[in-house]
């Protein structure tokens, strides 16, 4: 595309910076088909069938004998029955498993660490299938902090809970209808409106992205504003990945599983370029992609992965510097495990970062592993806020996003979250650098 100025619909004049090019999509100016975070929900309807109704026949002229007997018999029947119930209904009782109950959320800002010591397993419902891919995304300021939440239903839409400081609240889910399929992975990031635009608008001034697979496993980009959603331009090149790949992504980085079981990285540089990271993974590994450094993106990414002989790695990198081949394993893993990992700036060296990272073992607790110094990685140990976590369920956590002329916020702030789900519910986990607070419930319907 020319550098000539753009134009969006409300008639604002776009400056572009030197950074990359602008597409557009339809009626909406983009950023390589990059809008906003919230999208366009669609109502979901469930049909009632109406009920059937039945005329009874009538007895008022049957002979006063037969109504006798009839009430006798009735009679007869309802003891026998209330009795066989009764036996019934209290061996069962006496037979059930106890569930595990839950403790209230804490109040924000003193959390707490509770659970007991069991995992549990997951059933699907229209607004969350069981063991959903999870993606999350988000960004802070001085004024406070948005995170927006990818999920799959049972029903197979993708839903999108959003969370603002400004008001407290999670706000209803909203349904994407995009044609994922069942058991897509998930892959979310942000962008910066006024670093890649040259302004502000009366918006959030951020834009989120969405990757996720088709029943072909074709790769897809869904972008998202306040007020519109579109299809991203990396949709149009057609990419087919493993039909296991798992999907993640820090602007303007996305990293995938392709056909052959290496690790690809798919980066936005004026347009989609598309390198290997010199590195396989075990198939269908869990994959998680963090800052390395708080200067980012100069200062590479970090991709967490599982390796073919079941060691936790990590490679370091970027499409310009390329990509290390992984040098250590941080611990032994069952195949295709969950992990998860969040980082923020370190207090003492800038622009060196925090790593936190969470894993699920082959009894399904979910173990954390750190490092906050040059010693390495510390651990693993188990915060009590996961042990009732689903087997097989998927683990995201939240590092907000950094973009150039910025760095990432310093220590434990608000949007030092993790999320899971447990019995079927989707569950937030807040880390303030000590501790973990109390596992609360995200609304899901």
């Amino acid at each position: 595309m020319s550098s000539a100025d753009h134009r969006i619909p409300d008639g604002l004049e776009v400056v572009p910076s030197a950074g990359p090019e602008y597409v557009r999509h339809g009626d909406l100016e983009v950023y390589g088909g990059h809008l906003n975070e919230k999208g366009i929900g669609s109502t979901h309807l469930q049909e009632i069938e109406p009920q059937t109704h039945y005329r009874t026949r009538s007895l008022i002229q049957r002979p006063k004998f037969v109504i006798i007997a009839v009430i006798v018999l009735l009679a007869v029947v309802g003891i026998v029955v209330g009795a066989v119930v009764g036996t019934r209904t209290h061996s069962d009782a006496s037979s059930a498993p106890t569930t595990p109950t839950g403790t209230s959320p804490p109040s924000a800002g003193s959390p707490t660490s509770t659970g007991s010591s069991s995992t549990s397993t997951s059933s699907s419902s229209d607004s969350l299938r069981a063991n959903s891919a999870l993606s999350v995304t988000g960004w802070a300021s001085t004024t406070g902090y948005s995170i927006r939440l990818f999920y799959q239903g049972g029903d197979g839409k993708i839903r999108l809970s959003s969370f603002d400081s400004s008001s407290g609240a999670w706000d209803s889910p909203q349904v994407l209808d995009i044609g994922a399929k069942a058991g897509t992975p998930l892959g979310a990031s942000s962008i910066a409106e006024p670093y890649y635009f040259g302004f502000t608008n009366d918006k959030s001034g951020f834009q989120v992205e969405l990757f996720y697979l088709t029943e072909q496993n074709v790769l897809q980009e869904w972008a998202l504003t306040d007020s519109a959603s579109s299809n991203g331009s990396s949709s149009e090149l057609g990419i087919t990945l493993s039909a296991t790949s798992q999907i993640v992504s820090y602007w303007p980085s996305v990293v995938y599983q392709s056909a052959s079981g290496s690790l690809q990285e798919m980066v936005l540089q004026g347009s989609w370029n598309i390198k290997s990271t010199q590195n396989t993974a075990v198939p269908g590994s869990s994959l998680v992609e963090i800052p390395f450094s708080a200067d980012y993106p100069d200062g590479g990414s970090q991709v967490f992965f599982q390796q073919n002989d079941g060691t936790l790695s990590s490679t370091v990198g970027n499409s310009s510097k390329g990509w290390a081949t992984a040098d250590q394993s941080l611990a032994k893993i069952p195949k295709g495990a969950s992990i998860g990992a969040f980082a923020v700036q370190n207090k003492q060296q800038a622009p060196i970062v925090d790593k936190y990272l969470l894993y699920q073992d082959i009894s399904g607790t979910i173990q954390l592993i750190w490092q906050d110094d040059a010693s390495g990685f510390k651990g693993p140990t188990n915060p009590s806020s996961f042990l009732e976590a689903d087997n097989g369920t998927s683990i995201a956590c939240l590092t907000p996003m950094a973009w150039p002329g910025t760095t990432l916020i310093h220590g434990f702030v608000p949007t030092c979250r993790c999320y899971f789900q447990s019995h079927g519910a989707l569950k937030e986990v807040w880390f303030n650098g000590g501790d973990w607070g109390t596992a609360t419930t995200i609304p899901t319907t």
